[in-house]
């Protein structure tokens, strides 16, 4: 604890003591144990019988107002940071097939995730087929139109 000394005193009705930058464990190491607390929090006596130091004690985290407010709005619950609702943004079909063409593995749940945000967007792209009998009535026209082309082309080489 002489190495760490940082000149300050610490006046507790006990006593005064030399402040140290160690840590609680570091002292704990060194074979000190705790005295007593300052009567304001800040500092813990730590001693070995012989020598008592001053540290600074570990003050506990502030209490952010909004963390109720977040617990019960926020979606993205694995990292409190006192935005509300502020999820994650779903990758478009676009970005994951270009990693798929990339060579790289993409989740089927990011996929389906990413049609329906698409499709919620107005991004979706259209992938219905018409139905069995919509394409063979399309062919079929199609192949009407094409034989009365043939008909008159052997027509013409007959005359």
């Amino acid at each position: 604890p002489d190495e760490h000394l940082t000149g300050e005193q610490i006046r507790t009705p006990r006593g005064s003591f030399s402040l140290t930058s160690m840590s609680v464990e570091q002292m704990k190491e060194a074979g000190y144990g705790l005295h007593h607390q300052s009567d304001d929090g800040k500092y813990l006596i730590m001693g070995n019988g012989t020598r008592a130091f001053a540290i600074a004690a570990e003050q506990p985290e502030k209490a952010n107002p909004l963390k109720h407010i977040e617990d019960t709005i926020e979606q993205n619950d694995n990292n409190f940071d006192g935005i509300i609702n502020n999820t994650p943004q779903t990758p478009t079909v676009d970005a994951l097939e270009q990693k798929a063409k990339a060579g790289e593995v993409i989740s089927l749940v990011d996929l389906a995730e990413a049609i329906k945000a698409d499709k919620e967007r107005g991004k979706g792209k259209t992938t219905e087929k018409p139905s069995i009998r919509a394409q063979l009535k399309v062919d079929k026209e199609r192949a009407g139109k094409k034989k009365p082309k043939k008909q008159k082309s052997q027509d013409l080489e007959r005359s």
